[in-house]
């Protein structure tokens, strides 16, 4: 990725760590300039995203939108008979001021 799109936006990594029916775990991690965040995530059967306690500093609230949306949608094609993904990767541009 260039340095330009790494200063100007974010990055979110999510493996997979465990699989569980219509649920999964991952492992995440965030990415905003020089700033990085590590945290795991996980999608109930239910559909419910749920983050595990940060060790450190959370992420932006709009990483954690960006995740939330990222793994409602990957847990619907889920519900459709697709597998879980082992790597979901996303870069967006930051709010103002990222």
């Amino acid at each position: 990725m260039s340095e330009l799109a790494s200063s100007f936006g974010g990055r979110v990594e999510l493996l997979l760590v465990r699989e569980e029916g219509l649920g999964a775990s991952y492992s995440g991690e965030f990415f905003e300039g020089e700033r990085g965040f590590q945290n795991s995530v996980s999608v109930s059967a239910e559909g419910k995203v749920t983050h595990a306690d940060w060790k450190g500093e959370s992420a932006p609230g709009w990483m954690l939108e960006l995740t939330q949306s990222l793994l409602r949608t990957t847990w619907r094609q889920r519900g459709m008979g697709t597998p879980w993904p082992r790597r979901l990767t996303r870069w967006r541009k930051g709010t103002e001021g990222t």
